[in-house]
C-alpha cells in the first residue's frame, strides 16, 4: 500500500524487553486515516487531535492516553528546513499511534523504523517516545549548527558584495526566526510532557527531561544567532552608507573645482561685442592658464582646509 491508497503507512508489532506494543503511523490529512481510527473505535477527541490541520508544539493527558505534537526538520527535497513537519504521538499501553502530513516524511521517523526493521526493537513504549524524540533533537541540533556555520562565513566574508551579503543575512536571519517560532514552544511541550501521568519509567523521563533541557539550548543558541545576524546587517548598512558617502564627497569636491572653471567658460563664451580677448590669438591660451590656475589655487585651498 501506497501513500496515495492508504492512511496507513506503517504499522509494527513490537516485542521488547519490557513490554508487546502497536505503534501505527499514519498521514493526518487523508480520509482512509479517519476511517481506520473511527473503525477501531478510538476517543474522538483522539481522533480530533490526529487529523487536526494546524498544529502548534504541545502536551497533554488525553481519552485515557498522553497526546505530543512536535516539529521536525524538513529534509525533503526542495523544502526549505525550517517549514518543519509536525509530528503528532498519542500513545497507552500497548499502542501507539503516530501522524504526519501527506507528503511530508519524516527523517527522524524514518529512521526509527529502519533501526525497528533492522532487530533494534525498542524495550517499551517509553523507550520507543524517546528515539523519537532524539532523533528530532539532532536534527534541530544539526540545522542550528548550519545556521551559526552560515553566520560565520557571512561575518568572515569579505570578498562579497555588501548588497549580496545584507541579502544572504536577511535569509538566514529569516529563517531563524521561523525555526525558533517551533523549537520555543516545543521546549515548553517537553518540559509538561514530562510532568505527566504517562507511565514512563524514571529514566525514560529523564532522558525527556534531559530532551528538553537541549531544546532550552536551541532557543538560547537560535537568539544569539539572531543578534549576531542583526548586528552584521546594521553593520553592512552602515558600510554600505559610508561607501555612499564617500563617493558623494568626492563628487562634490569635483563639483567644487570645476564650479569657478564652469564660470569662466560660462563667461567666456558669451557671444556679445566687446568680450575681451576675441581679436587676441594668444587670449585662449591665456584663458586656459587662468583656468588651470584657479583649479590649482582650488585644490590647495581644499588641501590646506583638509577636505581632501
Amino acid at each position: 500500500m501506497t501513500e496515495e491508497t492508504t492512511g496507513l503507512l506503517s504499522s509494527y508489532e513490537i516485542v521488547g524487553r519490557d513490554s508487546r506494543f502497536e505503534w501505527h503511523h499514519l498521514q493526518s490529512d487523508q480520509p482512509e486515516t479517519l476511517r481506520w481510527l473511527e473503525n477501531r473505535d478510538f476517543h474522538p477527541s483522539v481522533i480530533e487531535a490526529l487529523t487536526v490541520l494546524t498544529t502548534r508544539p504541545r502536551a497533554a493527558s488525553l481519552a485515557g492516553g498522553t497526546l505530543l505534537v512536535v516539529r521536525g526538520v524538513n529534509h525533503n527535497a526542495g523544502a526549505d528546513p525550517e517549514d518543519m513537519i509536525s509530528l503528532r504521538i498519542w500513545f497507552r499501553e500497548g499502542t501507539v499511534i503516530s501522524t504526519r502530513r501527506h507528503g511530508r516524511p519524516l527523517s527522524s521517523v524514518v529512521e526509527v523504523q529502519r533501526e525497528i526493521e533492522s532487530g533494534e526493537m525498542p524495550d517499551s513504549v517509553g523507550d520507543l517516545l524517546v528515539r523519537l524524540l532524539d532523533h528530532l533533537g539532532r536534527r534541530i541540533e544539526d540545522l542550528i549548527e548550519d545556521i551559526d556555520t552560515h553566520v560565520d562565513a557571512l561575518e568572515n566574508a569579505d570578498d562579497m558584495r555588501i548588497a549580496e551579503r545584507r541579502s544572504a543575512v536577511i535569509d538566514w536571519r529569516r529563517q531563524t526566526v521561523a525555526v525558533r517560532r517551533f523549537i520555543a514552544p516545543q521546549r515548553d511541550a517537553l518540559a509538561a510532557f514530562a510532568m505527566l501521568p504517562s507511565g514512563l519509567s524514571q529514566e525514560q523521563v529523564y532522558s525527556i527531561q534531559q530532551i528538553g533541557e537541549r531544546m532550552f539550548r536551541f532557543v538560547e543558541e537560535l537568539d544569539y544567532a539572531r543578534e549576531r545576524a542583526l548586528v552584521l546587517q546594521e553593520q553592512l548598512i552602515n558600510e554600505l552608507a559610508e561607501e555612499q558617502n564617500k563617493r558623494i564627497y568626492v563628487l562634490s569636491l569635483v563639483a567644487a573645482i570645476f564650479l569657478p572653471l564652469s564660470f569662466l567658460t560660462g563667461v567666456f563664451g558669451m557671444n556679445v561685442a566687446g568680450l575681451p580677448g576675441t581679436q587676441n590669438s594668444s587670449a585662449f591660451l591665456w584663458v586656459c592658464l587662468g583656468m588651470a590656475a584657479t583649479a590649482a589655487l582650488s585644490t590647495v585651498f581644499f588641501w590646506w582646509r583638509r577636505w581632501l
